[in-house]
């Protein structure tokens, strides 16, 4: 249960006794007040955070064909990706999620279309296309799988993919640009 403190509490000064005050203003059963929410929000991010295991966590770029892109971090799972409306992405029976961090630039003087299908892990043999493009935001907003950038626009973008279970790629591809991911 919620309750604000009554005026008379919230104004006293650090170190000043509650004593003087009438017992039921003493006995708030929680005060709301800037750092019990801080406290929450922080709570909450943690959550968040914990979620998943890092694979891959050192920025690398690589720049060609007027494109910069840096890839920041790998992570896999959560293995659901909240879409909104309570619908939510999973991945397909024996597969997990595998999240790639990166952000790209157009370095070239007219705008320019980038398509996140050009970007792949490795799975052997094979090749996994991102099944979602996040915007690698405090909350989940999909971007296009095609996106407009004008010159020197810069976008951080998170990659969702989903990968085979038991299994982590060795590579990120994205067009020319190949990363390696070693520990």
């Amino acid at each position: 249960m919620f309750v604000l403190q009554p005026r008379a509490v919230r104004n006293l000064p650090l170190g000043d006794s509650l004593a003087r005050f009438p017992r039921r203003l003493r006995q708030v059963p929680w005060r709301l007040t800037s750092a019990g929410i801080w406290l929450a929000l922080t709570a909450s991010l943690m959550a968040l955070v914990a979620c998943g295991t890092v694979l891959y966590n050192r920025p690398a770029t690589h720049k060609a064909d007027d494109w910069t892109i840096t890839v920041t971090l790998l992570k896999d799972g959560p293995n659901s990706f909240p879409m909104g409306n309570g619908v939510n992405f999973v991945p397909a029976d024996g597969d997990h999620l595998m999240y790639v961090t990166m952000t790209i630039r157009n370095d070239a003087r007219t705008a320019r279309e980038f398509s996140y299908d050009a970007c792949d892990l490795d799975s052997g043999s094979q090749v996994v296309l991102p099944g979602l493009v996040d915007r690698d935001l405090a909350i989940h907003a999909l971007a296009d799988k095609v996106e407009s950038f004008a010159p020197g626009q810069e976008r951080g973008r998170r990659l969702i993919f989903s990968y085979p279970a038991g299994a982590a790629p060795t590579r990120v591809k994205c067009g020319s640009s190949t990363f390696a991911l070693t520990p």
